[in-house]
């Protein structure tokens, strides 16, 4: 069993952070899909897609790099050495709201199994 806990979005002014969709009416609802992108990338263990992800986002995950550095081994032990990681994960999200400031902190918990 493989536990991965990622501080996701820090949204807000004073994070210097406010990438927003414009197609969802409320902030928290735009950060959720935002984030949950990332989460996909990550539980597909798709790098590609998940740098293109930062670049276009500039999501301020924290662990970012130890992340694609994660991704990037799961890949080549899959191709090399015929093993699979990540078959089946679970993606839980808990978020920190603070409706008078509008800061908002996601974090994603990633269960993996084999």
């Amino acid at each position: 069993l493989l536990k991965t806990l990622i501080l996701f979005s820090h949204w807000g002014k004073r994070f210097r952070y406010t990438y927003r969709l414009e197609e969802y009416e409320q902030i928290f609802e735009s950060i959720e899909a935002v984030d949950r992108e990332g989460m996909d990338h990550i539980a597909s263990k798709n790098l590609s897609n998940f740098h293109n992800y930062l670049r276009r986002t500039k999501n301020t995950i924290c662990g970012r790099n130890p992340i694609c550095l994660l991704l990037a081994t799961i890949n080549l032990l899959e191709q090399k050495v015929n093993i699979r990681i990540f078959e089946k994960s679970v993606v839980k999200t808990f978020k920190g709201p603070d409706a008078v400031t509008n800061q908002i902190s996601e974090v994603c918990s990633i269960e993996s199994s084999p």
